[in-house]
C-alpha cells in the first residue's frame, strides 16, 4: 500500500512508513571478540596530578584564566594556582604589610607554597617644611589629609624599629614557612606590587619612596635616613633569620647596606647605632652560622659608613658564616680595593664556583691572587663596570688577569663587560678589547666546554691584545 504524501501530508507519510516498515538493526557485533570498548574522556576527567603538570607550563595569568573555565577545573587546579601565585611574595617593613605576611604564613594552603620572600627597604621618613616644598615641586602637591596620614605612618614605622616589633613579626612569619629557601632585600625596584603599598597610596596619595641605586643621584629622601633604614632592614632580616632558625639556600641583597663595625655583645648591651640592640647583636651573629650552613648563593650590594675605619671588612665576617657558598656576587662602588686586597690573602671560598664583581675598584695583583687561591673550584668569572687602579706593567694588567684565568682547570665562562683602567697620573678611561675582525669592543664574553678549550680561547685573546698594544 502506497501512501501519497500529497494526500495525507509529508509528516504523516513519514510516520506511517517508520511504523509499518521494519528498521535495520544497528547493534553490529564488534570486529574482534575481545576488543576493549572505547571510553570517551574529557578535560574535566583528568586527575589533579595531571592538572598540576599542565599548569607548570603556564604563566600565572594563564593559570588564572584556565581556572575560569569551569568549577571542576577550578577545584582541581587550586594547588597549582596557589603554587604559582604565592611562590614568591614581596613585603615591606610596615605594620600592615607584615600583618599580611603573618596571615599568609599561617594559611594552610598558602603558607607551604611560599618559597621566596622579598623585603623592600622602604623608608617613610617624616616630612619637614623644606622637604615638603621640594616634594611638591618634584612629585606633585599632597593634600593635608595625606600629609597627616604620611606622618602617622612614619611615626608607626619608627615605633616598630625602636621596639624591635618588626623583628618579632618577621620571626613569627618565618617560623610558619616550612619551604622558605630564598630571601631578597630590594632597594630601588618598584613597590607597586608589594603587599600593603596600595593602602599607603590610598591614605597618602603617593607611593612610599624606596631606597636608591648606588649610582643614582641622591635627593633628600635618599640621604641619611634612607641609608640608615637600609642598614636597619638588613639587620632586621639577619636577626629574623638567626632567631627563626630557617635554612636558606639563597640570600640576595639588592639595596646598598652596611653593618656597624661594633655591635653590642648581647641584646641587653649598649648600642650607639641606628639599629636597636634588641634587633642585632653579637649573639644574633653567632646564631647565623647554622642558618647559613646550607647557603649556596649570596648576592651582596655593600656600602660603608663614613666614620667606620673598617669600611667593608664586615663582609668577611659574613662570608665566614657560609662554608658551602658556591655563587658570590659583590657590588661595591666605594672602598672595595681594600676588601679585595684582604680576601686575596687566603682561600675564603672553599667551594666557590661562580664569582661576580660589579662596580668595584681593585688592584690587578690582588685579583690575580684571589683567582689563584680558588683555581681548583672556580668555573665562571664575571667582571662588570669595574676599575683597575694604579695599573703598571710590574703590577699587572687585564692581560695578566687572563693569564691567571688560563691556569683554572674547570673554567668554562669568562665575562669582562665595560671595565675601566686608571693610573695615578692619568684619568679613568674605558678599556677596549680587540676582536678577530678588527673593531674594538668593550665587552669580552667567552664560553667553552672545559678548562683546556677555555685556555686556548684566552690565548688567542691575549695574543691579539699584545699585538694591538705593541702597535
Amino acid at each position: 500500500m502506497l501512501v501519497c504524501s500529497r494526500l495525507v501530508g509529508r509528516k504523516e507519510a513519514q510516520n506511517y512508513i517508520f511504523k509499518r516498515c521494519p528498521q535495520p538493526r544497528l547493534d553490529f557485533p564488534p570486529p574482534f571478540p575481545n576488543s576493549i570498548p572505547i571510553m570517551v574522556s574529557h578535560l574535566t576527567d583528568i586527575p589533579e596530578e595531571l592538572i598540576d603538570n599542565i599548569c607548570q607550563f603556564l604563566a600565572t595569568k594563564d593559570v588564572c584564566r584556565f581556572r575560569l573555565t569551569c568549577t571542576n577545573i577550578r577545584n582541581k587546579s587550586y594547588h597549582a594556582w596557589a603554587t604559582s601565585s604565592f611562590q614568591q611574595m614581596e613585603f615591606m617593613i610596615t605594620r600592615n604589610s607584615l600583618q599580611h605576611l603573618i596571615y599568609f604564613s599561617k594559611h594552610k594552603k598558602f603558607g607551604p607554597c611560599i618559597r621566596e620572600l622579598g623585603i623592600h627597604a622602604v623608608s617613610i621618613s617624616a616630612l619637614s617644611k623644606d622637604e615638603l616644598i621640594e616634594w611638591n615641586e618634584e612629585r606633585g602637591a599632597i593634600k593635608r589629609s595625606g600629609r597627616r596620614a604620611y606622618n602617622r605612618l612614619s611615626h608607626d614605622q619608627n615605633r616598630l624599629r625602636k621596639r624591635s616589633i618588626d623583628v618579632s613579626m618577621l620571626v613569627e612569619a618565618m617560623r610558619n614557612l616550612p619551604n622558605l629557601g630564598v630571601i631578597t632585600v630590594y632597594g630601588n625596584s618598584g613597590v607597586s606590587r608589594v603587599w600593603g603599598v596600595k593602602q599607603i597610596r590610598k591614605m597618602t596619595g603617593i607611593y612610599p619612596p624606596s631606597a636608591p641605586d648606588v649610582r643614582q643621584t641622591r635627593h633628600w629622601w635618599t640621604t641619611g635616613t634612607v641609608d640608615k633604614m637600609n642598614a636597619h632592614v638588613f639587620a632586621t632580616v639577619l636577626s629574623a633569620i638567626a632567631t627563626s632558625g630557617v635554612k636558606l639556600r639563597g640570600l640576595y641583597i639588592k639595596s646598598p647596606v652596611a653593618l656597624p663595625s661594633r655591635l653590642p655583645a648581647t641584646p641587653n648591651g649598649r648600642s650607639r647605632s641606628f639599629t636597636p640592640r634588641q634587633t642585632l647583636s653579637e649573639a644574633h651573629i653567632g646564631l647565623l652560622k647554622p642558618a647559613f650552613s646550607q647557603l649556596k648563593t649570596l648576592h651582596l650590594t655593600a656600602a660603608s659608613w663614613k666614620d667606620d675605619p673598617g669600611k667593608l671588612m664586615w663582609i668577611t665576617r659574613l662570608l665566614s658564616l657560609c662554608p658551602g657558598l658556591e655563587v658570590f656576587r659583590l657590588i661595591a662602588p666605594h672602598d672595595s680595593a681594600q676588601f679585595i686586597s684582604l680576601i686575596s690573602r687566603f682561600q675564603l671560598f672553599p667551594k666557590i664556583r661562580v664569582l661576580r664583581f660589579s662596580s668595584i675598584n681593585f688592584s690587578p695583583s690582588h685579583l690575580i691572587s684571589l683567582l689563584t687561591n680558588h683555581a681548583s673550584t672556580l668555573e665562571r668569572f664575571h667582571l662588570h663596570n669595574s676599575t683597575m687602579e694604579d695599573s703598571t706593567m710590574e703590577e699587572g694588567s687585564y692581560t695578566h688577569i687572563l693569564r691567571a684565568l688560563q691556569s683554572l682547570p674547570r673554567l668554562n665562562f669568562v665575562d669582562f663587560s665595560t671595565n675601566f683602567i686608571t693610573r695615578w697620573y692619568e684619568a679613568e678611561k674605558l678599556y677596549v678589547w680587540y676582536s678577530a675582525d678588527g673593531p674594538r669592543i668593550t665587552n669580552l664574553i667567552l664560553g667553552a666546554e672545559n678548562g683546556k678549550k677555555m685556555a686556548e680561547e684566552l690565548e688567542m685573546v691575549i695574543t691579539r691584545q699584545l699585538e694591538a698594544e705593541a702597535a
